[in-house]
């Protein structure tokens, strides 16, 4: 039995490298095989399996790395891409083109799969590249849509970028630190870890499509509807991978954590306001997709990877979801929340995020102390409770009265705070993470929380002038498409035709 973690790591090994042989059997084949990694890494995660096998210098890190998060990874990954490729296998049945994309899609899963298993940033590095080509391909399968086109060319070029910073983190860390691999304390000056970490955030802006880089991803609409699943239930999600598996690092530098959040919030806040003011459902869930890519940095800012890591699976779910559903949703019509009073509203919303508040504290104190000393302390109870908030006083035109909703947030937030403890003490020992203190900690809960009472007071607010004004600037994206194209690109946009089409 002592060789059985090293079995099933050869095991998973195996089925990662067979599958690009398996793009070209078939989509069938690829599937079982995905279905039998998703099986056995959820066997290896509930039986706590770890194994590792490098290859060449330990410093460089290159090979497979098996704990907790990255059986965890593997599976999430390897459902995406079964439910993906099942989707894509019959939705483009006639298309000529059809093999090749599903065989990029086979080899971008893959490459994802070489991600979730890198003991080291360089291993890591290469697969980003390698699901960023892999990407590029299948954002040019309809090449004769201009709107395609320049999806592809915007996350081609933005992927570079992501690529630089990268490569500088890896040579500061060789330089300084003498070791790319995740593992181990920082052995260089503080000034190196900083930089490092600070490259590895800039990687993570354009990689993970945080304002102002997130043009690429809402381009991706031009795109067929697996791509789009896969790319926002998927990929943009290694970002959170990555940050994760780097929290040691950044834990000794505070300075970066206030950058993870900062660059956070800005999408957070930029996001669900552009999201809330598009018309086409598509373009509206690829917003969404940047707040909460937002979202998530701010909680790895917080120095909570687990629960990040949880929103970044539950959010996959439910984008995956989304996107193949897309079109059942075409005729879908809401009408408009009735306004109430600015004062009633208020109260509600106060009522809520002292319930939610209270929930969340009582459950954390009962299952693992004190909330204080959890990752992510404090603020992180606080921007969960706005969150939650927002079951009871967001404006919506269902019948559900507000003390039924109301009860469901007791549960909701004791659920949430289970579920996040839970994550934590799962992943906690496989990122060995020390106490983080950012700077910023608080500024998270205050901007989300004006963010959250912004929405509640909408229908009230909405024909105010300069309401009105925001939602013409907002269903635009703030102008943020142009001026993301005009810094890559520098220089001014070829025509007016053209900047019409600018993803």
């Amino acid at each position: 039995m002592e060789h059985l973690p090293v079995l099933i790591f050869a095991l998973i090994a195996a089925l990662i490298a067979f599958l690009p042989i398996a793009a070209w059997l078939g989509g069938g084949i690829t599937r079982g095989f995905l279905a039998v990694l998703a099986g056995i890494a959820l066997t290896c995660l509930v039986m706590d399996v770890q194994a590792g096998w490098l290859l060449g210098s330990p410093s460089l890190a290159l090979g497979v790395h098996l704990d907790r998060l990255s059986l965890l990874m593997t599976a999430f990954i390897a459902v995406i891409g079964f439910v993906v490729l099942g989707y894509a296998d019959r939705y483009l049945v006639g298309d000529p083109k059809r093999g090749r994309f599903l065989s990029a899609t086979t080899m971008v899963v893959a490459a994802a799969l070489v991600q979730a298993v890198s003991p080291g940033l360089v291993q890591f590095a290469a697969g980003w590249i390698a699901v960023s080509l892999g990407v590029h391909v299948l954002l040019r399968h309809e090449e004769h849509r201009i709107g395609a086109r320049l999806a592809a060319r915007s996350k081609f070029l933005c992927s570079r970028l992501g690529d630089a910073a990268m490569a500088a983190a890896i040579a500061i860390l060789w330089i300084d630190h003498g070791s790319a691999a995740f593992t181990g304390s920082w052995q260089g000056s503080p000034h190196g870890l900083l930089a490092a970490c600070l490259c590895i955030v800039a990687a993570v802006v354009c990689k993970t499509a945080l304002v102002p880089c997130q043009h690429w991803l809402i381009g991706t609409i031009e795109a067929p509807t697996p791509l789009s699943a896969l790319l926002h239930a998927g990929v943009v999600n290694a970002g959170g991978l990555l940050l994760a598996r780097s929290a040691g690092w950044f834990a000794g530098a505070p300075a970066a954590l206030d950058a993870l959040i900062v660059v956070g919030l800005v999408s957070a806040v930029v996001g669900p306001l552009v999201m809330w003011c598009q018309s086409d459902l598509k373009r509206s869930l690829a917003w969404s997709t940047v707040g909460q890519m937002g979202f998530m940095t701010v909680q790895c800012g917080l120095g909570a990877p687990g629960a990040a890591i949880l929103h970044l699976i539950g959010h996959g779910f439910y984008k995956a979801n989304a996107f193949l559903r897309s079109g059942t949703y075409e005729h879908a019509i809401e009408g408009r929340p009735t306004p109430e009073p600015l004062v009633v509203a208020v109260l509600w919303w106060l009522l809520g995020l002292a319930v939610g508040g209270v929930g969340l504290a009582l459950t954390y104190t009962v299952v693992a102390g004190d909330p204080g000393h959890l990752p992510g302390g404090w603020p992180l109870v606080a921007i969960q409770a706005v969150a939650l908030a927002q079951v009871v006083a967001s404006p919506t035109t269902t019948t559900a009265p507000r003390l039924a909703r109301l009860a469901l947030l007791v549960v909701l937030s004791a659920g949430y705070a289970l579920l996040t403890w839970g994550a934590e003490v799962l992943l906690t020992p496989a990122l060995a993470i020390p106490p983080a203190t950012p700077v910023l900690a608080w500024l998270a809960p205050v901007v989300l929380a004006a963010l959250g009472l912004f929405w509640v007071l909408l229908p009230t607010l909405a024909s105010l002038p300069a309401v009105n004004a925001l939602r013409v600037h907002a269903a635009n994206g703030f102008y943020l498409p142009l001026l993301s194209e005009r810094l890559i690109r520098g220089r001014l946009l070829s025509s007016p035709a053209t900047a019409l089409e600018s993803p």
